[in-house]
């Protein structure tokens, strides 16, 4: 099959076009997960720091709650 010079552009433009949209999902995914990844870091970090607090008070935070709520509240904006 003999393609003419500009079908060969149209047919890279579109590859090229379509790769670039993958990489940006790509990228706007890995974002997410990163975000998510912080956020649950963050609440275990301010949990511990509330048990550490907590104990010298004589108060006891369970930590499945803070996960349970890290993992419920990541699919939300």
């Amino acid at each position: 099959m003999i393609l003419t010079d500009k079908e060969e552009i149209g047919m890279a433009a579109s590859l090229l076009q379509e790769i670039s949209q993958d990489e940006r999902e790509r990228a706007r995914l890995r974002s997410q997960r990163m975000y998510e990844a912080d956020r649950i870091s963050d609440l275990l970090t301010a949990e511990e720091n509330g048990a550490t607090g907590g104990r010298t008070e004589g108060i006891s935070i369970p930590s499945l709650f803070v996960v349970l709520f890290a993992l419920f509240s990541m699919n939300t904006p």
